[in-house]
């Protein structure tokens, strides 16, 4: 039998998973990728039926996977704090407690070694010793009797076992705990202890249990220390902490500590008395001495600090194999990183777990690597790169350097960023900046299309990349407005065009012919040959019959030569476009021939100025609270 799943090989259907689908050579840390629908969470709810020895089936009418493993599964679709208060009772302990009185009071009839002794007295006239019971010295017996008197013994060893892992922790046999220790002793033991898992199960993510495991220690500790400081007036405060942890040793909290230092350095956990008198796990951020309750963190936190949480020992809980369905869906691209690096190093490695996840995260896929990741489509899985996987989930235009150089590059400056369709719109922007001697207040990133900016957004958006101080611009054109389209709901964009301060019948609206290029005054665009004049038909497209006569007499009369609206950019024009970029451009009069970009600026600006001062007023506002 297996401790992880290896190995899946479908015996029956299931949603997206057909029978014979195989999955083999399965790591210890997986991730699995894929499309919406191509049947990752369904892989996930059938892995969590798989039996184990705790719980072994024997029917599989419901499961497509006949697979037994030794550790337990748990799946996890949400991970979420909810802020529990210490319940104040010793819920944990009390269970052990009972079972030992029954075990050991050997004054009560119904006391297992009782009925022994009375049953082989009775039927076998033979004295069965305490000391030959407990530890199994059955000589004098014959093979039948031998027999009897173990189903007797081992219902005792059956009572004890889910505490088998508390007792291998404390070195406590089954033989020391019945003949040597005494009821003082155990009770001694068992009410200083600070052990998270008295019960030997998993019980990763049980918020109570941490709450009332910790808050037990605290309450220990405080009244311990309050009774040393009045036997103890004379003793400095570090000497009577001292005096405390040799009785009740040291704060469980401070190992969370140690391992939240290395991966979350932002926050330490403390047990506080709140102003409700309740007793309660909060955290304390570390640069403003801010006490911040667990419900209140970011939803990343959360995830990251109830791992840490889980083991505070390397031998506290049992290991489990674990199933994590998205459970970076709400991370930054610095959490995520964080996530992946704690569930492999910390809870693979270190806690000796199995974890399988699955994502829609471009960040998470960055951060692994290749071996560790999966792709499903259509119900079946294989293997994948992270190169790979980046460009399927950017829906196959963007390529994993150029997303990752992009990201890269926005997160390192602290400037705001300006999304353009193409280098000679970026061009276009640096030299309006360069001939009004103006330094460039914000990043521009060449998207390469139109059709690319829209994916752009898509990967920025699975990143988690800030809304604020992004800004996609897009050409007033069939393609720019597809991706304004596709942009609008996602991240802040604007047209080259000021369509919202023009008047809504406006010929330019109804045409959709306004890129970058055609923000130049008219009789520059036709000294450089950029633009041709309109046909009719396409002049009077999408009006009415009588509004199209209109046009037509406006089309043809000499008032309408000198009519920007009139003319398109050649479709075959790229050289001449790139020469005036390069060119042609530097050629211009700043104060005469850039009033329309002069435009286009001033919104740029204006839109990146009222997302500095949200900043700054945000920032002030923290400052002010941490000064407090």
């Amino acid at each position: 039998m297996e401790k992880f799943i290896s190995n899946l090989d479908a015996k029956a259907n299931y949603k997206n998973i057909k029978k014979g689908f195989k999955w083999e050579n399965i790591p210890r840390f997986a991730v699995i990728t894929g499309e919406n629908g191509s049947g990752k969470t369904a892989l996930l709810e059938q892995m969590n039926l798989i039996c184990s020895t705790l719980e072994l089936k024997t029917k599989y009418d419901k499961y497509i996977f006949h697979n037994t493993i030794d550790f337990v599964i748990k799946y996890f679709d949400s991970i979420k704090l909810e802020n529990k208060s210490y319940s104040k009772n010793d819920i944990y302990v009390m269970p052990l407690a009972n079972l030992y009185n029954i075990i050991t009071d050997f004054r009560q009839e119904n006391n297992i070694f009782i009925v022994a002794q009375k049953y082989f007295k009775q039927y076998h006239n033979k004295d069965i010793s305490l000391m030959d019971f407990i530890n199994k010295n059955y000589t004098n017996l014959n093979d039948s009797e031998r027999n009897i008197l173990k189903s007797y013994r081992n219902n005792i060893t059956s009572m004890l076992k889910k505490y088998s892992n508390f007792f291998e922790r404390h070195n406590i046999t089954e033989e020391k705990l019945l003949l040597e220790m005494g009821q003082d002793e155990f009770y001694e033991l068992i009410n200083n202890v600070n052990d998270i898992n008295i019960e030997s199960k998993p019980v990763i993510f049980d918020e109570q249990l941490l709450i009332d495991t910790f808050g037990n220690y605290f309450i220990k500790f405080e009244n311990y220390k309050r009774w040393l400081e009045k036997q103890h007036q004379d003793k400095l405060v570090r000497e009577i902490y001292k005096m405390v942890e040799k009785k009740f040793g040291k704060n469980p909290l401070d190992k969370i500590n140690q391992i939240l230092t290395k991966y979350y350095s932002k926050y330490e956990l403390e047990i506080a008395m709140v102003e409700s008198g309740n007793i309660k796990l909060i955290c304390r951020e570390k640069e403003s001495n801010a006490l911040v309750p667990m419900s209140s963190l970011s939803l990343g936190e959360q995830i990251i600090i109830s791992l840490i949480m889980w083991q505070y020992e390397d031998t506290t809980l049992d290991s489990v194999v674990l199933l994590l369905d998205e459970p970076d869906a709400h991370l930054n691209p610095k959490m995520a990183k964080m996530l992946i690096y704690i569930l492999k190093n910390v809870v693979v490695k270190d806690f000796d777990c199995q974890v399988i996840m699955t994502t829609h995260s471009l960040s998470s896929v960055a951060y692994c690597d290749d071996k560790d990741l999966f792709f499903m489509e259509n119900g079946n899985i294989r293997k994948i790169d992270k190169k790979d996987a980046i460009e399927k989930l950017s829906d196959g235009v963007m390529t994993f350097d150029t997303a990752m150089s992009v990201v890269a590059q926005i997160q390192k400056s602290n400037k705001p960023t300006l999304m353009v369709e193409g280098k000679l719109d970026k061009l276009h922007i640096e030299n309006f900046y360069k001939l009004s001697n103006k330094k460039i207040p914000f990043e521009i990133i060449n998207c390469g299309s139109a059709t690319n900016m829209r994916h752009f957004a898509i990967a920025f958006e699975k990143l988690q990349i800030s809304k604020d101080g992004i800004l996609f611009l897009c050409d007033y054109d069939r393609e720019g407005c597809n991706a304004f389209n596709n942009i609008e709901n996602k991240y802040k964009v604007i047209y080259t065009l000021d369509i919202e301060n023009i008047d809504k019948q406006d010929d330019r609206i109804r045409l959709k012919n306004y890129p970058f290029e055609m923000l130049y005054p008219l009789n520059i665009l036709i000294q450089n040959k950029l633009v041709e004049e309109l046909e009719l038909k396409d002049f009077i497209i999408q009006l009415s019959k009588q509004k199209q006569t209109e046009k037509s007499k406006y089309y043809t009369s000499s008032d309408s030569n000198f009519d920007k609206v009139k003319y398109k950019l050649k479709s075959n024009g790229a050289v001449a476009k790139e020469n005036f970029a390069k060119q042609i451009i530097k050629t211009l009069n700043i104060n005469k021939d850039f009033e329309e970009i002069k435009n286009l600026i001033d919104r740029i600006e204006h839109y990146f100025k009222s997302f500095s001062s949200k900043t700054a007023q945000m920032q002030n506002l923290t400052n002010h609270i941490n000064s407090v």
